[in-house]
C-alpha cells in the first residue's frame, strides 16, 4: 500500500492461515479474529490479491529470515 500497489501476491507456508483468509476456514480464536479483520481491511484496499500456500520445504529461506526478525524483536 505504501508503494501505491494495486495488486498483491501473497505466499505463505501456513495452510491454516491461507484458508482462513480465503474464508474456507473460520477463525475461532478471539486474538486471531482481530488480526484477521485487520488483514481483510488491508486486502480490501487492493484492486486484486491472491494468497497461495506453498510447501514448507520450498520456503526455508523465508522461514530463516522470519525467525531472525522474531529473534531481533526479543
Amino acid at each position: 500500500l505504501a508503494l501505491n500497489g494495486k495488486v498483491v501476491h501473497l505466499f505463505s507456508d501456513s495452510e491454516l492461515m491461507v484458508r482462513q483468509i480465503k474464508g474456507i476456514y473460520k477463525v475461532r480464536d478471539r486474538k486471531m479474529q482481530a488480526l484477521w479483520r485487520e488483514v481483510k481491511k488491508l486486502l480490501a484496499q487492493f484492486t486484486q490479491y491472491d494468497i497461495i500456500c506453498i510447501d514448507r520445504r520450498k520456503n526455508k529461506e523465508a522461514d530463516k529470515l522470519a525467525n531472525l526478525a522474531i529473534d531481533e524483536q526479543n
